[in-house]
């Protein structure tokens, strides 16, 4: 393993690889997660997952 930094678009790439196999696993039953988030497509993109997930911490944590 390298210890020089990974490219942003390489990071974005991975985010991507394991949004999709995230949503393909049916054995998760994440997918009521999915539609949960915020997307312009027809599936979020990892900087959309980003804020969502930066969203639903915060609410969660207000709700302590």
């Amino acid at each position: 393993m390298s210890n020089q930094p990974k490219k942003v678009s390489t990071v974005y790439t991975e985010m991507q690889l394991a949004m999709l196999a995230g949503m393909l696993n049916c054995s998760l039953n994440g997918s009521d997660v999915w539609r949960q988030i915020p997307c312009r497509g027809d599936c979020p993109t990892p900087d959309e997952l980003i804020a969502w997930a930066a969203a639903e911490a915060v609410r969660r944590i207000s709700q302590k």
